[in-house]
């Protein structure tokens, strides 16, 4: 990862939305961290971003968004806040030249890290060098019981499908169901499932029906593609409890899949609108997923 034009979009991202007093300030405190590395300058100024950037949504323009995009695939800054940015700026000027060492000063940063100051952190690590070196303290967060922790590394992220094992990112599916955040917006997702995950969505769904609970039809993009056998019983019973959202969840996640023929027929018409696209994803989703 190169971090020069990295830290310049994001300079540029703080100068469009800060006073010049303000972005003078994190200029010069990136600098300082520059030389000093990780202590008592970074902590400080780590925590004062908040006052003197303030916290607002970045709210990024389509052309920042092709441009974040351009700089780094999956990189989303849709989800950030102004304050987080500029917090991303002091960590991208950390000393680099070993992985351990950056990865250490990161987790020192992150021991009595607030909720803001984590999620920074954490939205920050698709941008670090060393990428592999991050691996542990992506774990760690998606281990975390703070909602928006898990929010910063499972959404508009790219790190979790790039870099975490099979369990690892199968956490991250399974606690973003169970807290409700949107599946949609894991990058990656569609080349990660896996039978485990799979498995699990379809054990979590049916302990669901049982206790006469709902489950989120877009679960199912992460069952259709490798279902089988028992698996596949749970889809049609999808099918047979919701034909709506549920019934076409289902019919775009088996649409590749061999072994679902049985449930294609179930509705002919609405599986070709899926196999020729005019139905994607986008259709299974509410204004809270969006």
């Amino acid at each position: 990862m190169q971090t020069a034009p990295t830290s310049a979009f994001l300079e540029r991202l703080v100068s469009a939305r800060a006073t010049p007093e303000a972005s003078q300030w994190l200029h010069e405190r990136c600098e300082e961290v520059a030389t000093a590395g990780v202590g008592a300058r970074l902590f400080m100024a780590f925590g004062m971003v908040p006052r003197r950037l303030g916290k607002a949504a970045l709210s990024p323009t389509e052309a920042e968004c092709e441009a974040a995009s351009a700089l780094r695939v999956g990189l989303d800054p849709r989800l950030w806040t102004v304050d987080q940015v500029g917090r991303m700026m002091l960590l991208l000027s950390l000393p680099s030249d070993e992985p351990q060492a950056l990865s250490g000063a990161i987790d020192r940063l992150c021991q009595d890290a607030d909720l803001g100051e984590l999620a920074a952190v954490y939205r920050t690590l698709p941008l670090l060098p060393h990428q592999q070196a991050h691996r542990a303290r992506a774990a760690e967060g998606v281990r975390s019981n703070m909602t928006g922790v898990l929010a910063a590394i499972a959404l508009r992220n790219p790190y979790p499908a790039e870099q975490l094992d099979e369990g690892a990112f199968n956490q991250v599916v399974l606690k973003s169901l169970f807290v409700g955040l949107p599946l949609r917006h894991i990058v990656g997702l569609d080349g990660r499932v896996n039978t485990a995950l799979a498995q699990a969505l379809c054990n979590s769904a049916s302990e669901r029906w049982a206790a006469g609970r709902e489950v989120d039809p877009m679960m199912w993009r992460c069952v259709g593609p490798v279902a089988d056998g028992a698996m596949l019983e749970v889809l049609d019973r999808a099918i047979e409890r919701d034909a709506g959202r549920h019934g076409l969840s289902v019919l775009l996640s088996v649409r590749d899949n061999p072994a679902a023929d049985a449930i294609r027929e179930r509705d002919p018409g609405l599986a070709a609108r899926v196999r020729t696209g005019e139905l994607g994803w986008e259709d299974v989703a509410t204004g809270d997923d969006a």
